[in-house]
């Protein structure tokens, strides 16, 4: 049985801008959730020579980190920090650190800045490690490209690829869209000739339309002629011409052996997507799980 709720909030920081528009994006989820949120600062790792001959050093520039870091956030909440937050300073890299805090602790969604590295030679490899945390990542991860939602949330845009599972997708597509009294609008693609009111894809697009409906959220169906293009090709142009709220997308993985692989329409709605997207992993795959999904589907 999975859940669709928020109690517990992960959220990496950066001590600049992006930082603040990070803890905004959290705020913005605290107002309509209600968790517990963590925020995590990263510093770089201390020399191995340094880290052995020098401990008082190294345990004076963390704590020196750490008051920036308290400092920062405090600045943010006008000098004190909310009961609700708490405060998490690591050493290492960025993209590590946050693989090894989601595999050790239980979050129930994690928030990723897209422009919370703003050194150009390190954006792409950031750009990259994000979609390495949404593979990891058992919980949701919601990703926004630098300015923060908001809570101005009118429609939610959920491609749907029918050949896969979707009752995760719908779960959290009614539960956000009664949150944020949000109009709900899926997408597929229908990649042959025949009539598509007598294709599959039409079929279980209704039904979940139907669902969503039946949820008294408003819901409305796009069905895509694919041509000579692939789901993956088609979507996250159709997202950024018609620029929803939020983008709700499915991490399916293509290969069952392949623990951290995420599909390819998630991880090109996550690289060329301008508008926040809300990505999730509901279990890691097998082959007897996957198959009993589908039968399920049927």
């Amino acid at each position: 049985m999975f859940r669709t709720t928020v109690h517990s909030v992960l959220v990496p920081i950066t001590l600049n801008e992006e930082g603040t528009n990070a803890i905004r994006q959290a705020m913005c989820i605290y107002g309509k959730f209600y968790p517990h949120i963590t925020l995590l600062h990263v510093i770089p790792a201390q020399p191995l020579p340094f880290r052995w001959f020098r401990p008082v050093g190294r345990q004076r520039c963390r704590r020196q980190a750490f008051d920036r870091f308290q400092e920062f956030v405090a600045a943010h909440f006008h000098g004190e920090i909310p009961p609700f937050i708490s405060l998490k300073l690591k050493q290492g890299t960025l993209v590590k650190t946050l693989v090894t805090q989601i595999n050790r602790l239980k979050y129930d969604l994690v928030i990723l800045n897209k422009k919370l590295e703003q050194r150009p030679k390190m954006q792409s490899a950031w750009e990259a490690g994000i979609r390495l945390v949404v593979g990891e990542a058992f919980c949701p991860v919601l990703t926004f490209n630098g300015i923060p939602c908001d809570n101005q949330i009118s429609k939610i845009m959920v491609p749907v690829d029918i050949s896969r599972p979707h009752r995760h997708n719908v779960a959290w597509a009614i539960e956000l869209g009664l949150r944020y009294h949000a109009a709900i609008h899926i997408v597929s693609v229908l990649g042959s000739n025949i009539k598509m009111e007598k294709s599959r894809i039409y079929r279980k697009v209704k039904t979940i339309e139907r669902k969503i409906r039946g949820a008294h959220l408003p819901c409305e169906i796009t069905i895509l002629r694919s041509g000579d293009k692939k789901l993956h090709e088609i979507i996250p142009g159709f997202i950024n011409r018609h620029r929803p709220d939020l983008v709700l997308i499915m991490t399916h993985q293509e290969a069952v052996l392949d623990i951290n692989y995420i599909g390819k329409l998630a991880s090109g709605v996550l690289k060329e997507s301008g508008q926040p997207v809300f990505a999730i992993t509901p279990k890691k795959e097998t082959l007897i799980t996957s198959l009993l999904d589908i039968l399920k589907t049927k």
